[in-house]
C-alpha cells in the first residue's frame, strides 16, 4: 500500500481541523484535492465562484436563443408554423442530448466534455446568425444550439459533486443553479432592455459564449491535478 505524502498528510490535518471531512483525491496544494464541502463552506471557495461564471458563461446563450429564435427566425423567414416546428424540436434535441453528453462524458471526461460543447456554441451561434435566410440552416442551427445548451445541465452538475462532494450536493448544487438561473435572466433581460436589434445582439452573446469557453479550459487547468483515474473509475472527470 502507498505510504501517503507529507503533502497528504498535511492535507488530511488541515481537513481534519476545518471539519471540511476526509480528504479523497490528493493533497490540497492550490485545486489538488476536493473535500465534503457544506454550502457555506462551498460559497468561501474561488473555485465555487469560477464554476458559476463557467456554467453562466457557457449556457446563457442556450437561455437567449429558447427566448429570441421565433424573433429572429422571423426576420427573414415569413412562416411562423415552420419556426414554431423548430423549437419543438429543438426542445426535443436539448432532451436526448443530455445522454449524449453524459455518454460522452464517460469516454473522454466531463470537463473535457463541457469544454468541447463551449467552444462548439459560439461557432454554431455565428452559422445561426449567418444563414437566417435558409431554413434548413435556421433549424439544424436551433436544434443545435437547443443541444449544446443541454450539456450544461447534465454536466455542472457532476462537476460540482466530483469539485466539492456528495454529501452536500443537493444545496450545493441547488445554490449554484440558483446563482446560474437568476443572473442568465438578468443577462437577457438586460441584453432587452438595450434595445439593440439582433445584428448587434446575436453578437455579444457570441462573445459571452467565447468567454465561457475559456473559463471551461481554465477551470479543467486548474484542477487537473485531482483527477485521480484509479479513484475515479467509475465517476470520470
Amino acid at each position: 500500500e502507498e505510504e501517503p505524502t507529507n503533502s497528504m498528510k498535511t492535507s488530511s490535518n488541515y481537513a481534519s481541523a476545518s471539519g471540511r471531512g476526509h480528504q479523497r483525491y490528493g493533497s490540497r496544494v492550490k485545486f489538488t484535492a476536493t473535500y465534503e464541502l457544506t454550502t457555506g463552506q462551498m460559497i468561501r471557495d474561488s473555485l465555487c465562484w469560477l464554476l458559476i461564471a463557467t456554467a453562466i458563461c457557457t449556457g446563457v446563450t442556450g437561455f437567449y436563443v429558447a427566448a429570441t429564435y421565433k424573433n429572429f427566425g422571423q426576420t427573414a423567414i415569413a412562416d411562423d408554423h415552420f419556426i414554431t416546428v423548430v423549437g419543438c424540436f429543438g426542445c426535443l434535441c436539448s432532451g436526448l442530448s443530455r445522454m449524449l453528453w453524459g455518454s460522452t462524458a464517460d469516454k473522454i471526461g466531463t470537463f473535457e466534455t463541457l469544454e468541447l460543447t463551449a467552444y462548439l456554441s459560439p461557432a454554431v451561434m455565428v452559422i445561426y446568425i449567418l444563414t437566417v435566410q435558409s431554413k434548413l440552416a435556421f433549424g439544424i442551427c436551433v436544434c443545435l444550439l437547443y443541444g449544446l445548451w443541454g450539456a450544461s445541465y447534465c454536466l455542472i452538475p457532476a462537476i460540482s459533486a466530483f469539485l466539492f462532494g456528495e454529501k452536500h450536493l443537493g444545496t450545493n448544487y441547488g445554490f449554484i443553479f440558483f446563482i446560474f438561473g437568476v443572473s442568465c435572466t438578468i443577462v437577457i433581460d438586460g441584453a432587452g432592455f438595450t434595445g439593440w436589434d439582433f445584428a448587434h445582439l446575436n453578437y455579444v452573446f457570441v462573445v459571452i459564449a467565447c468567454i465561457g469557453a475559456a473559463l471551461c479550459t481554465r477551470i479543467r487547468y486548474l484542477t487537473s491535478k485531482i483527477k485521480d483515474e484509479k479513484v475515479l473509475r467509475h465517476h470520470r472527470a
